[in-house]
């Protein structure tokens, strides 16, 4: 079994409120966030996937339970602050955001360790897959180039999920697989056309 480690630093707790016709609410809680979708995702495909991510405060630790039920591993760094969470209400059949709630971003000491963490699960790993953080701007620029050109300079690819200018920075480690969306590519063609990268 193919194993894939996973930079998703801020699981979030969803709660979701579905109403039915004649018949109480249902109200339903689950991990979310990029790094959470992508851990799924392999895990359905047949991979184990190591997610390596922050939890901390209350619904950090619904978050933490939430994310055990997922296949692979998880490798968690705890933090002083709490981990994200926003309420949605579908009753009327669209989606409502109710409430919302980001994590602050975690201390230096929090980051060096989520940063070791993810490291050390690369090396055991054939792919590193980095996503974004939730927040985007919690985590310093320099991780996301850090992480990728110390996997590939180890032998473990790198695909890159992110929004600029966290790909900007990832891009300075050469990852092996780029995935980008319209805007980005746009912004990537110009900036080869002016003889960047």
């Amino acid at each position: 079994m193919e194993r894939i480690a996973i930079f998703g630093p801020n699981p979030v707790l969803t709660v979701t409120v579905e109403g039915h016709q004649n018949a109480p609410d249902d109200i339903h809680l689950h991990a979310g966030g990029q790094g959470v979708w992508v851990t799924r995702m392999a895990g359905e495909m047949g991979a184990h996937p190591v997610l390596c991510g922050f939890v901390g405060g209350e619904t950090g630790a619904v978050v933490e339970s939430l994310l055990a039920r997922l296949p692979g591993e998880q490798r968690l760094v705890r933090t002083a602050a709490t981990s994200g969470c926003y309420v949605i209400d579908r009753r009327s059949g669209t989606r409502e955001l109710v409430s919302q709630a980001v994590s602050s971003p975690p201390t230096r000491h929090e980051v060096d360790d989520l940063f070791s963490v993810t490291c050390a699960a690369a090396l055991d790993s054939e792919v590193l897959v980095v996503c974004n953080p939730y927040p985007g701007e919690t985590l310093p620029l320099a991780v996301y180039g850090d992480l990728v050109a110390d996997a590939e300079s180890n032998g473990t690819q790198a695909l890159v999920d992110l929004s600029s200018p966290r790909l900007d920075s990832a891009l300075q480690g050469r990852p092996s697989i780029v995935k980008i969306n319209d805007g980005s590519a746009r912004r990537i063609r110009l900036t080869v056309a002016l003889g960047g990268l």
